[in-house]
């Protein structure tokens, strides 16, 4: 599953940096390849975004944007769009899914549950809840050596 944005006006990517930051929870770091050539990525503007959680790679990779923002790309797929003048964001596959989860998986499972649990002839509990675990993390992280 992925989505395609088109905005109205050009976006700084600093202003999508900041949104993403926001939405997933306030990371303060990303991995970020800008086209060949790019020397300032302050003046980057942004028409158009692909966006696919976890390892969407090669779920949005051909898209025809100016921004591909997955959890995980591999080396040769974001060589190939930096080549093609596209920037790529990806932000670790489980930190990708994390807002997803809270703002859109969790009341679809819980109404399934829900709609199956109640079908259930042999149910004593009257209520099922779905959690989106506040434990689990991506296994990676980023280190910053001085």
């Amino acid at each position: 599953m992925g989505r395609r944005i088109d905005f109205s006006n050009p976006q700084p990517l600093s202003k999508i940096l900041d949104a993403l930051a926001a939405g997933l929870g306030g990371p303060s770091a990303f991995l970020l390849a800008t086209p060949q050539g790019t020397t300032d990525a302050s003046n980057i503007q942004v028409k158009s975004a692909a966006l696919c959680n976890g390892s969407g790679g090669s779920v949005i990779g051909g898209a025809d944007v100016d921004l591909l923002i997955t959890g995980e790309m591999s080396h040769h797929e974001a060589l190939a769009a930096i080549e093609k003048s596209k920037c790529v964001m990806t932000l670790c596959h489980s930190n990708s899914e994390r807002g997803f989860l809270r703002a859109h998986m969790k009341g679809a499972i819980q109404r399934a549950v829900e709609e199956d649990w109640n079908k259930a002839e042999d149910t004593n509990d009257s209520k099922v809840e779905v959690a989106v675990s506040e434990i689990d993390r991506d296994p990676y992280g980023f280190v910053v050596r001085r």
